[in-house]
């Protein structure tokens, strides 16, 4: 049965040869996609949904973290750290929708106040060094103007958590997958496509195996 990619009226015959098959056009799949496209050859992305993104990215709270809460030296914390900042890079040579607003951790009792001084020295240990620990409530109220924050024994500012609009960012990464950028539009590191990417939509992966030549049968 040919598998159709909609809106458009593509058809890829059952013996379509691709080099790998991501399922699920959700962001990591998306990513996923994208970064086998540039280096890995022919992708075809498979999602059941009518478009891309319609599932768990689209309930997502679009916030960029910074990288306070994972524990100490873990893969979480790292990857956060690096992905984050290779993140905001994406946004600004793409134009994606961002803002790296901040934001404030409060303690409202002594005993939370401690519990943000623990957070200070873990984020220090995953490599973010810009936060800054916020005294009172009128230190709150002097470095953030009229904004109204209820903070009776401090905060904690991380300056590096920022918001997205993680659907520009899944249209962009749409784009890179089926037409990606030349060197002229933008930084070599994402001109060094060597394949083709292809994303089909209202396809549901029911099953299949791989022989042991390595190929995959649906």
């Amino acid at each position: 049965m040919p598998v159709v990619r909609h809106p458009s009226s593509k058809i890829l015959s059952a013996a379509h040869q691709v080099d790998t098959i991501v399922i699920g056009a959700g962001v990591i799949g998306l990513a996923v996609a994208r970064a086998l496209r540039r280096k890995h050859g022919d992708v075809l992305v498979i999602d059941r949904a009518n478009n891309i993104g319609t599932e768990t990215s689209s309930r997502n709270s679009e916030v960029i973290h910074a990288g306070l809460y994972y524990p100490p030296l873990s893969l979480k914390g790292k990857l956060c750290v690096a992905g984050r900042n290779a993140l905001y890079r994406y946004c600004e040579t793409r134009a994606i929708p961002h803002s790296q607003c901040g934001k404030l951790v409060v303690a409202q009792t002594p005993q939370q106040r401690s519990i943000l001084h623990a957070l200070e020295q873990q984020a220090m240990a995953n490599g973010v060094y810009d936060t800054v620990m916020i005294a009172t409530q009128d230190q709150i109220h002097g470095d953030f103007g009229e904004t109204e924050i209820v903070a009776r024994c401090g905060a904690l500012y991380s300056p590096s958590t920022g918001i997205i609009d993680s659907h520009a960012l899944m249209e962009q990464f749409r784009l890179d997958i089926e037409d990606p950028p030349t060197e002229t539009n933008h930084t070599s590191s994402s001109s060094s496509s060597t394949g083709t990417g292809t994303i089909v939509l209202r396809t549901n992966v029911v099953g299949g195996y791989i022989d042991r030549s390595q190929n995959i049968h649906d």
